[in-house]
């Protein structure tokens, strides 16, 4: 457990001083502990490893609140700043509703209004940003591709013990032969999948 909560601790200020160098370098060296996230989760077996990418995320908002920014940007991210109230508020407003136990309604606000403010920090982002970031997604594309290859050659045991929490993989095998299907750097090998079909164009 104490291992995971450093790792959160790791996240939180990596991104944190990334973030206030630059927007782009923060979200790269979150998109790198979100690629990563999978693999180190399934080798650190502890509750607090589930919030290694949250605390990443909390670094990355804290390090762009005081930030000020230029008219163009401020007038691009208005309107998302309203709609962000909005998607945000609606649920925090029926989170307090005492419909069901304060926890159920935390672990529900978590997941539908945690990741929206990503949305103010990309409208802040300009055309050279978004060729940092693209550039960045190639080399993480790559670095996922290299252990995909290592774990076709040497068996994804070595990289993914089996746990609770790597079972989807090892039940999840092809029809036919059974081979294992590849998770790379991800928690699963849809997850992989499905980063690569979005991150690749």
């Amino acid at each position: 457990a104490m291992i995971a909560i450093l790792l959160c601790i790791l996240a939180f200020g990596v991104t944190f001083f990334a973030g206030r160098q630059s927007l782009r370098m923060g979200l790269i060296v979150l998109l790198a502990i979100g690629y990563f996230y999978g693999i180190v989760r399934a080798n650190v077996l502890s509750t607090a490893s589930h919030f290694i990418f949250d605390a990443a995320l909390a670094g990355l908002f804290l390090s762009n609140c005081w930030k000020s920014t230029a008219s163009a940007q401020t007038r691009n991210s208005a309107p998302i700043l309203f709609w962000l109230v909005v998607l945000i508020g609606w649920p925090a407003i029926v989170g307090l509703l005492p419909f069901q136990p304060p926890a159920v309604s935390i672990v529900g606000l978590r997941g539908n209004t945690f990741l929206l403010p990503v949305l103010f920090l990309g409208s802040r982002l300009r055309d050279r940003d978004l060729l940092t970031l693209a550039n960045g997604l190639s080399v993480l594309n790559l670095l996922a591709l290299g252990f995909a290859v290592a774990e076709y050659f040497l068996g994804i045991q070595r990289f993914y013990p089996v746990s609770p929490v790597t079972m989807l993989i090892y039940v999840s095998g092809d029809v036919g032969d059974g081979y294992f299907r590849i998770p790379a750097i991800f928690l699963t090998a849809h997850a992989y999948g499905g980063t690569m079909l979005a991150t690749l164009p």
